[in-house]
């Protein structure tokens, strides 16, 4: 029996329509929490292997120097302040920083600004002036990077003045690989938003704090300048002085009832993790 004209010119009904919405919306909703687990892990592995670079340039360094890493901070005759490792151009030759963003004039703002793909794909800049505008305003430079060096080694035992990480005072500041006995267990580099990483600036309460007072985004502030970001799903990646990298969750990095006072590490116990002597620290 042939069809009637009306039958063929019939479309959806709304009720049809509505149906076939929600069945769609539904098939969304149960995909996105996979599609944002894949993003993430996505960006895990990004971060480790960027993270496994910068440690593995610095063993290359090291391998070119005599066994020395690169120095947290150097003396540099012709500049007037010490050079620290992210502007040193051996270094960065080795990371391929210095072909992305030279340093022009010797100044602070081309040494702590790193290019996007050297930088955690997971650290999120909503606006990179918004980002850099209170430690601009207070210190006079720019930073922008994802990763701090483990400069605890230097840290002051006694006050400010005492802390070379502030004031170097001309000196050589670095590890020599033939004094780090446990390399597998020491940290080198880790997800941090300044160029030097703290082991009181660890505490997960930093980051915690600025995740929920400035949500879908990162900042940097005088306060907060140097804390270690657990970007990753509630963890942090590091870099170890043997050259492999790995995820830790806060309780691994920081450690409550070993909190030093402000300036005085001497007063907490050996870390290993943070520590390549126990010189100095309790037992």
């Amino acid at each position: 029996m042939p069809v009637s004209d009306d039958r063929l010119k019939r479309g959806f009904t709304l009720i049809e329509l509505l149906v076939v919405i929600s069945i769609i919306a539904l098939l969304v909703a149960i995909l996105m929490p996979a599609l944002g687990k894949a993003r993430e892990s996505a960006r895990r592995v990004a971060c480790l292997a960027l993270l496994k670079s910068y440690g593995m340039a610095n063993i290359a360094y090291s391998a070119n120097n005599n066994d020395y890493f690169v120095p947290f901070s150097q003396p540099r005759p012709s500049k007037t302040w010490d050079e620290r490792w992210c502007e040193n151009l051996e270094y960065r030759k080795i990371i391929s920083v210095s072909s992305r963003v030279k340093i022009e004039d010797g100044g602070w703002n081309d040494a702590f600004l790193y290019p996007d793909e050297l930088r955690c794909p997971a650290q999120k800049i909503r606006d990179l002036d918004e980002y850099t505008a209170d430690i601009l305003s207070k210190e006079g430079w720019k930073v922008v990077q994802s990763y701090g060096l483990n400069t605890e080694q230097w840290r002051g035992n006694g006050n400010l003045n005492d802390d070379a990480t502030w004031w170097p005072r001309g000196t050589f500041y670095g590890h020599r690989a033939s004094s780090i006995k446990q390399p597998a267990s020491v940290m080198m580099f880790i997800d941090s938003n300044y160029y030097q990483a703290k082991y009181v600036r660890s505490n997960p309460d930093y980051w915690n704090g600025l995740i929920s007072g400035n949500p879908g985004g990162e900042s940097i502030t005088r306060g907060n300048i140097g804390m270690t970001c657990y970007r990753h799903a509630g963890t942090a990646s590091l870099a170890y002085f043997d050259g492999h990298s790995d995820f830790l969750p806060p309780e691994k990095v920081w450690d409550q009832d070993n909190a030093p006072p402000p300036f005085n590490i001497s007063l907490r116990r050996y870390n290993l993790l943070w520590d390549t002597s126990r010189q100095g620290l309790l037992p």
